[in-house]
C-alpha cells in the first residue's frame, strides 16, 4: 500500500509541478500535493496510527491535555471537559 500510495504521490507531483515529488523545493507545493491526497488509505492508516499512538502513551497525554478514560470518574462531562486552556498557544 505504501508503494502503491507514493507512486501516486509522485504521479501527481510530476503531473502538477513537472518533476518528482522528492524534488519539490517549495514547501506550499510539497504541501499541496499531500492535502490533495489526505482521503487515500496510507493517509488515513497514518492517521489512525498516530491518533492511537498517541492516546495510548501516558506520557503525552499532558502536553495535549488528556486525563485519560473517564467512565470510572462519571465522565467528561463534569469534569471540565471544555477548560483547554492551552489552544490559544498552539
Amino acid at each position: 500500500m505504501i508503494q502503491s500510495e507514493l507512486k501516486k504521490i509522485n504521479a501527481a507531483s510530476k503531473s502538477k509541478y513537472g518533476r518528482d515529488y522528492k524534488n519539490i523545493n517549495r514547501e506550499l507545493e510539497r504541501v499541496n500535493i499531500l492535502k490533495a491526497n489526505t482521503s487515500s488509505p496510507l493517509f488515513s492508516k497514518l492517521r489512525g496510527d498516530l491518533v492511537t499512538g498517541l492516546y495510548n502513551n501516558q506520557e503525552v497525554w499532558p502536553k495535549f491535555g488528556y486525563e485519560g478514560a473517564s467512565a470510572d470518574k462519571g465522565g467528561y462531562i463534569n469534569r471540565g471537559y471544555n477548560d483547554i486552556n492551552w489552544l490559544e498557544k498552539a
